[in-house]
């Protein structure tokens, strides 16, 4: 897995996104205000990446022939609402409904200013408290979602 940060996008890196995602991706609306590209093919989920920022999968999981299925994904922190405000012109009408749900639980979530809970992943993450409890609760994450992808791999 790799991490990045949204980079400036040229047109045509744009429209290549755009076209991609509007087939393959899945912009989700709830709190994590994510999206997410999954696929067998592996060069573009990296052309994604590469252009894109956000994380990379190698081998996420394997399709039930046994393909290995890559996923790039990218959240919030690391500029999901900003590759979501280009996109939005260029996506169809049904991706422009989800889009804009996107932007507005955004808007929502910051109008209620979610709270800082210390000892919370939340608290690292979203409010990029650097304390020790916040520390002991991102590092618990990372450790569980380490054990769930060698688990992941060694199954497959």
């Amino acid at each position: 897995m790799c991490y990045n940060t949204v980079m400036v996008l040229k047109d045509t890196e744009l429209y290549w996104v755009a076209g991609l995602l509007e087939g393959e991706g899945y912009f989700d609306s709830t709190n994590r205000l994510s999206v997410t590209c999954s696929m067998v093919d592996k060069e573009p989920i990296k052309k994604l990446y590469n252009i894109c920022g956000g994380a990379y999968y190698g081998l996420h999981s394997r399709t039930s022939t046994g393909k290995p299925v890559y996923r790039w994904y990218i959240g919030r922190r690391n500029g999901s609402i900003d590759l979501v405000k280009l996109l939005l012109p260029l996506m169809s009408p049904r991706r422009q409904v989800q889009l804009k749900l996107m932007l507005k639980q955004d808007i929502v979530q910051h109008k209620n200013n979610w709270s800082l809970t210390h000892g919370t992943l939340y608290g690292y993450e979203g409010h990029k408290c650097r304390c020790n409890a916040c520390k002991a609760a991102e590092n618990q994450y990372r450790n569980k979602r380490r054990k769930k992808m060698t688990y992941l791999t060694k199954k497959l």
